[in-house]
């Protein structure tokens, strides 16, 4: 018997993710999360760390600008049998999509109206569908599973085994009874261990873009760094050429009564008017000696005329 659930794993909204950052998932974005997904997985609590953590798989996803609807066909009896007792029991069992940031992704900060921050990401792939107790994304916003068959692999009817030798067919009131097929769950169990096989490699892969991305954070982090210590830097040098315009004001007006919060504009102007002011002092000076040295020849021309003539 294979049990497949269905549901709706995550709807456009306000998220709030892992490092605090509240992130907004839009209409856009469940269609790219698809599309760049490879063997999305059925996990529980988010476990995924072997192949053992695998519990199934999504055979359909379908993203639409409501969400992302899916078919999971669950491998592991354990689980089945959770998800089949809360859905008895009138309960939704709830789900998680694991969506994650391509690594060539770029983010865009935005701000509400209200003066919240939010986040959004232009390319997103999904990772994996888990089952969880209490998802971002609750049944009563859309998510959750909301129906479940129980069949054999890639057959629409549905089969109860009456024996180890045949099933019987429930086919409207028509009952009829065929081989066990038991061939053909022999093959659907190696599909299912051949896909355990892809998906360890997918792991790894995984396990690598993990490490790339750790390493470029790693780079963002060093260029912060550097862009830090520019920026104190900068801040020296603009401070070190404030003392020296203040310095420069001083020198041709020790009185000049500077507030400390000048601008460096307003202390160029000012600087710019003392020297002006200074051009034209020393302009007054050099003339008047000029005067004062043209009358003093004139005397003392007179003197020696004078002297002559007696």
């Amino acid at each position: 018997m294979v049990t497949t659930i269905r549901g709706t794993a995550i709807v456009p909204d306000f998220y709030i993710a892992d490092n605090g950052v509240i992130v907004k998932v839009r209409p856009e974005d469940m269609y790219n999360s698809v599309a760049n997904a490879d063997v999305v997985t059925y996990v529980d609590k988010h476990i995924e760390n072997t192949t053992d953590d695998i519990k199934g798989i999504a055979t359909s996803l379908e993203p639409s600008d409501y969400g992302i609807a899916f078919d999971i066909a669950i491998t592991d009896s354990e689980l089945e049998n959770i998800v089949v007792e809360k859905y008895e029991n009138g309960e939704v069992p709830n789900v998680s999509a694991k969506l994650l940031p391509m690594p060539d992704a770029a983010y865009t900060q935005h701000m509400t109206p209200d003066g919240n921050m939010f986040v959004t990401c232009d390319n997103w792939y999904l990772k994996h569908i888990s089952n969880v107790d209490v998802g971002r994304c609750k049944p009563e916003d859309g998510c959750g599973v909301w129906n479940y068959t129980m069949t054999l692999e890639d057959k629409t009817p549905t089969y109860e085994y009456n024996n180890d030798i045949h099933i019987t067919e429930i086919n409207g009131d028509n009952m009829t009874e065929e081989p066990c097929i038991k061939t053909e769950l022999a093959e659907a169990k190696a599909e299912v261990e051949s896909l355990g096989l892809k998906l360890s490699e997918l792991n790894e892969t995984n396990t690598e873009l993990e490490k790339e991305i750790a390493e470029l954070k790693k780079d963002k982090e060093g260029m912060e760094l550097v862009l830090s210590e520019t920026k104190e830097n900068l801040e020296i040098l603009a401070k070190r050429e404030y003392d020296e315009e203040v310095e420069a004001i001083l020198s041709l007006d020790n009185e000049y009564p500077l507030k400390g919060d000048e601008t460096m504009a307003e202390l160029e102007l000012v600087l710019t008017a003392l020297r002006r002011s200074s051009e034209r002092r020393k302009s007054i000076v050099d003339d008047k000696k000029k005067d004062d040295m043209t009358a003093t020849s004139v005397v003392n021309e007179l003197k020696e005329l004078t002297g002559r003539f007696r």
